[in-house]
């Protein structure tokens, strides 16, 4: 009569180990979706919260945002992270957002805000972009947008919807 071990025999772990490397493989590729969904939906309310604060200091001060007191000073503008080297608004000077929307750096008149906390990078550490050149250009949009997963911006002031993998909203 022969004694069995306690152990596991070799091929009981390669079928364990296989089994979860299986598993691995099914999971991992759903599990980084959702990491990128969740992403996505973070730049998109950012983007929605730039475009409402945009609006606001708009009205509050009766001027766009494109230098002091309206003058027609930055063609775009961009919050914190790196701003993405292929950046179509980029047709002059740029300045950053928070000088109109998280303190009054420009010293507009009739400003009251913080109008936001502050303008992080984009989920993807890329700057978020207004193409204030709109805002004295009747011929393009004001976008508010991230570059998205492959920090590129595709979308040109002219286009009628996000193009790539951009993620937008037009202020006007």
């Amino acid at each position: 009569m022969s004694q069995r071990s306690s152990g596991f025999t070799l091929i009981e772990m390669v079928v364990v180990v296989a089994i979860i490397i299986a598993l691995a493989g099914i999971l991992v590729p759903i599990v980084t979706g959702e990491l990128e969904d969740a992403k996505s939906a973070t730049a998109q309310a950012t983007v929605n919260r730039v475009a409402t604060a945009l609006t606001q200091y708009i009205k509050d001060t009766s001027f766009a945002p494109t230098g002091q007191n309206g003058q027609k000073t930055y063609h775009y503008l961009y919050g914190d992270g790196t701003v993405p080297s292929a950046n179509k608004f980029a047709s002059g000077q740029g300045a950053l957002l928070s000088d109109f929307l998280t303190q009054n750096t420009t010293q507009t008149t009739n400003w009251k805000g913080p109008y936001l906390q502050r303008v992080e990078a984009d989920p993807w550490g890329c700057a978020y972009l207004v193409n204030a050149n709109s805002f004295f250009k009747s011929t393009e949009r004001a976008w508010v947008l991230s570059a998205g997963p492959d920090r590129t911006v595709n979308t040109t002031a002219a286009s009628t919807v996000p193009l790539g993998d951009d993620i937008a909203i037009f202020v006007k």
